[in-house]
């Protein structure tokens, strides 16, 4: 047979295998609604300290924030989508760091070290750290117009029994 016309048959084949999938793919895609988050940020550590105990296991999150997105507006929003895609194990702390210079590097963690510590006594950098627990859901931040000081926020707290 002529390589020609076999290969002019394969090519006939695939778009008639091919072709339906293709559009079948094209109008799932169309489907799929992108979330819409007004800011953008990056994990740079998951970790999760005794996973073999849930009593105490906790989980330690860091990531990295555009400074010109830090408002406590965006600090709930990002709060809520991490506690939302990590919702095990209960206990669970998150960094909010807004420049590379606060974010320990693998060295420094490997060492216990943590740079951001320093950094934040220096009110260098915009900052916020976030605890959830099975009592309390809050976060702690550096107001925009104040880096000196720090402004807590309550989410959440449970509702204790009274006598």
């Amino acid at each position: 047979m002529n390589p020609a016309k076999l290969n002019h048959g394969l090519n006939i084949l695939l778009v008639l295998v091919l072709g339906p999938m293709t559009a079948l793919f094209a109008q799932s895609n169309r489907n799929i609604t992108k979330p819409t988050i007004p800011f953008r940020y990056v994990i740079t550590e998951n970790s999760i300290d005794d996973p073999d105990d849930p009593k105490i296991a906790s989980r330690h999150i860091e990531l990295l924030l555009d400074q010109r997105s830090f408002s406590e507006q965006n600090l709930k929003l990002l709060f809520t989508l991490v506690s939302k895609r990590f919702p095990q194990p209960n206990l669970l702390f998150v960094d909010v760091y807004t420049s590379l210079e606060q974010a320990p590097t693998p060295e420094e963690r490997d060492l216990g070290g943590t740079s951001n510590l320093e950094d934040q006594t220096n009110n260098r950098h915009l900052w916020a750290i976030y605890v959830r627990n099975k009592n309390d859901e809050y976060f702690r931040y550096s107001p925009v117009n104040d880096l000196f000081g720090n402004k807590l926020v309550q989410l959440s707290q449970a509702i204790k029994e009274q006598p």
